[in-house]
């Protein structure tokens, strides 16, 4: 029992995710860190092998995150993202530019309901 309520607790504080994905040549690289409010960091990153844009590598950054925090089940993730135009996109602050970066969206958007707070945010590269 008590295990439990410690599971839940931890469920129902803050996660923090960061995103960044990019595209070249040779394909994309998405990677993300989730950490959680103690500090316990899980890493990820995935290389992928077909041609997209790096826009299109960002939100397939921060679909791979949304899904991993999904399946663990946090609540309230606070999520950092490199790219201006996808946090802008998200937040409704710009336009949505194209079908595919539409879809896109359509998808995150999906995604941020399954939490019962989600804040998206951009940060420098750096």
């Amino acid at each position: 029992m008590e295990s439990k309520q410690i599971l839940e607790d931890e469920h129902l504080r803050k996660w923090t995710l960061f995103t960044y994905g990019a595209s070249n040549k040779k394909g994309i690289g998405l990677e993300i860190i989730l950490k959680s409010a103690q500090g316990d960091i899980i890493p990820q990153a995935v290389s992928c092998e077909f041609n997209t844009t790096n826009n299109e590598a960002e939100y397939e950054t921060l679909i791979m995150g949304l899904q991993l925090a999904k399946d663990l089940q946090i609540r309230d993730p606070q999520v950092f993202v490199v790219s201006l135009l996808l946090a802008c996109n998200i937040n409704g602050s710009d336009a949505v530019k194209g079908e595919r970066l539409a879809i896109y969206l359509q998808i995150i958007k999906k995604f941020a309901s399954n939490f019962e707070n989600i804040s998206i945010s951009q940060v420098p590269r750096e």
